[in-house]
């Protein structure tokens, strides 16, 4: 699996590729991405804003995107590589550059550790409920 086409010298991490050969598509309320469109245009907003400087990662990669929120998961891009670091983003949807602390990012060391954050979202999601959008051959998303 090699990053979108905004040109990056790397291939996405080994922790994002081992859990994608093992078919895991997500947890809801998390699902990974699979659009390479969807990918660069989350990219490109967040970009403009942190473009002030709001957030010292000026660059990430987005692979999976909460669904009922704003909130995105990506890996630090640095001098144009993909980095193992994760950040969970709260875009703002502006366009613009924001002002000091927004976007809001979590940072993590690398997927294993934001993984466990969303083992605990998946969790408190769990419910009868919810079940039936989630059985063999239902829409996940």
């Amino acid at each position: 699996m090699k990053p979108n086409s905004m040109m990056l010298s790397a291939e996405v991490p080994l922790a994002l590729r081992w859990l994608r050969a093992h078919g895991l598509r997500g947890l809801t309320p998390w699902h990974f991405i699979n659009d390479s469109e969807e990918s660069t245009g989350l990219r490109s907003e967040y970009r403009r804003e942190v473009s002030g400087g709001s957030q010292p990662e000026q660059d990430f990669f987005p692979f999976a995107r909460r669904q009922d929120q704003d909130d995105v998961a990506g890996f630090v891009v640095e001098h144009g590589t993909v980095t193992g670091k994760v950040i969970e983003v709260h875009l703002t949807w502006r366009g613009l550059a924001e002002s000091s602390g927004w976007p809001g990012v979590e940072r993590y060391d690398n997927v294993w550790e934001w993984m466990k954050t969303v083992i605990d979202e998946t969790a408190a999601w769990c419910s009868e409920d919810r079940m039936p959008s989630l059985e063999v051959g239902a829409d996940a998303g």
